[in-house]
């Protein structure tokens, strides 16, 4: 397989471009399968330099075989190599898969598997010995509870729906991974940001996100493509993938009931629509998203 750019691969043997949901990742993670990308083109046209040496030199079975590698190299000629390797960041973007996996919405869409190596000291090592509730959503991408604070990653564009592409027309394809990236770009910095905030504590505590209970949901059906749009569920992800690096210990809480119990006294609480607010009959109105991340933290 040879990445071609952060939207498309292409398949030994096809020649159509096939999208994938690259948009999704870190920018280092990126460049780490750019650079195996690279990596693949300068070893292609090594190869077909070296082969027409070969040729001029008066093999002409290496011109056959120059022929019978068109296929397979044709694509990664297209490239220009640009990205060098900096060992102090992820790179090598061993492994590289492609996969059909379900969306939340029941579509199927292929999805790339790789592993990456990551430098020892890249991601700082756990060091605050506390733990953090991540409650997710949408109103607010993500909202962070530890022992003495809170805050909010809030959400920095309304669109959370796109058209279906024709899944048989690259050109459409193309042009909706576009879109998603456009609206994944408003986040990055944020849920990058975050992303390192909650590996920096010992132990997190995480929203288990159930996306057929919030399509199921009659108040907030879409939730699940939303919150996949804008990268907020990406946040499980990479905690989960990154854990190991840092030593972060990750709990995943099924959230039911969360939002609407009081993180003080955890009596039962009321929220009314629009459902921003919780409110205890001991403690009051409280941001519902931070009573989430509060009784998340707890477990």
């Amino acid at each position: 397989m040879q990445p071609l750019d952060e939207y498309r691969v292409v398949l030994d043997g096809l020649r159509t471009p096939i999208v994938a949901d690259a948009w999704t990742l870190p920018s280092d993670l990126m460049d780490a399968l750019l650079i195996a990308a690279d990596e693949q083109t300068r070893q292609a046209q090594q190869h077909v330099t070296d082969t027409c040496e070969r040729v001029i030199r008066g093999e002409l079975s290496a011109l056959t075989a120059l022929y019978a590698d068109a296929s397979t190299i044709g694509e990664r000629l297209l490239r220009s190599a640009t990205r060098q390797i900096d060992r102090t960041r992820p790179h090598r973007a061993d492994h590289l898969q492609l996969r059909v996996v379900t969306e939340p919405a029941g579509g199927q869409v292929y999805q790339l598997v790789w592993t990456v190596r990551v430098p020892y000291g890249h991601r700082p090592l756990a060091s605050i010995d506390d733990t953090i509730g991540v409650d997710l959503g949408v109103r607010n991408l993500a909202t962070l509870a530890d022992n003495s604070s809170d805050w909010h990653v809030p959400r920095q564009t309304t669109t959370w729906d796109l058209p279906a592409p024709d899944p048989d027309d690259s050109h459409q394809l193309l042009i909706h991974a576009a879109a998603r990236r456009a609206v994944f770009e408003r986040h990055r910095a944020d849920l990058e940001r975050t992303l390192q905030q909650i590996l920096s504590y010992r132990r997190a505590h995480l929203e288990e996100l159930d996306y057929d209970g919030m399509r199921d949901h009659g108040r907030v059906p879409w939730a699940g493509e939303a919150m996949q749009l804008s990268g907020a569920s990406s946040l499980t992800v990479w905690v989960q993938m990154l854990q190991e690096v840092t030593g972060t210990k990750v709990h995943m809480v099924n959230p039911a009931g969360t939002s609407s119990r009081c993180p003080h006294c955890h009596r039962p609480c009321r929220r009314i629509s629009p459902f921003v607010v919780t409110t205890c009959p001991v403690h009051g109105d409280m941001d519902a998203d931070v009573v989430g991340a509060r009784m998340i933290r707890k477990g």
